[in-house]
């Protein structure tokens, strides 16, 4: 069992219904999106599980740092899934792209994951370490304020429990990722579940 950290901003990701594409358009949108990591020199595309040749699959992508026009273009232009694309661009979000074996389909949705600060899933007994080394009580699922996390990550106490632990550290850089997002509100929450 994991526990998924992510930034909380109560947004909607479901005002905008997810939206089929075609398997050729998966195949092109996955070239597209591996160009311009190398370009841009950095991931934009964060598996799940599976791959795109096996009956299931799901990936997030980021689609904030792409021109909407050259992914509507991948898309064909259909609506359904420029509106996907829009709403994932205009909240900040990443696409997540999936295909579940009983349903067949190709789908996209805009993700919970903000484009900059992937979410972070750790396994259970990490995890509650990870929230006690950072002073919080170790629960399965809660929030904090991202100016409370940024505190915490910057007091020199918890700062030093968390790099002197192996296991942990190698969760800080992603904690301070989602520390540094901006969000809209800015007001903001470090949750988990």
């Amino acid at each position: 069992m994991t526990i998924t950290f992510r930034i909380d901003d109560g947004h909607d990701v479901h005002a905008v219904p997810p939206a089929e594409i075609t398997r050729d358009q998966l195949s092109v949108l996955c070239d597209y999106l591996r160009a311009q990591s190398e370009r841009l020199g950095y991931p934009l595309i964060a598996h799940e599980w599976g791959t795109t040749d096996e009956p299931e699959f799901a990936f997030e992508a980021r689609v904030c740092p792409l021109p909407l026009a050259s992914l509507s273009a991948i898309l064909d232009h259909g609506e359904a899934a420029i509106a996907v694309l829009d709403e994932a661009q205009f909240a900040a979000r990443r696409i997540r792209v999936r295909r579940e074996e009983n349903i067949g389909l190709v789908m996209i949705e805009v993700a919970w994951t903000h484009d900059s600060a992937p979410a972070l899933n750790v396994a259970n007994g990490n995890a509650y370490a990870l929230l006690e080394s950072l002073g919080l009580d170790a629960e399965s699922f809660g929030e904090i304020p991202l100016a409370e996390l940024r505190r915490r990550l910057t007091d020199p106490v918890i700062h030093d429990r968390l790099t002197a632990d192996p296991h942990l550290s190698r969760y800080l850089p992603s904690l301070v990722a989602m520390a540094r997002t901006k969000t809209n509100p800015p007001d903001a929450s470090l949750a988990w579940a």
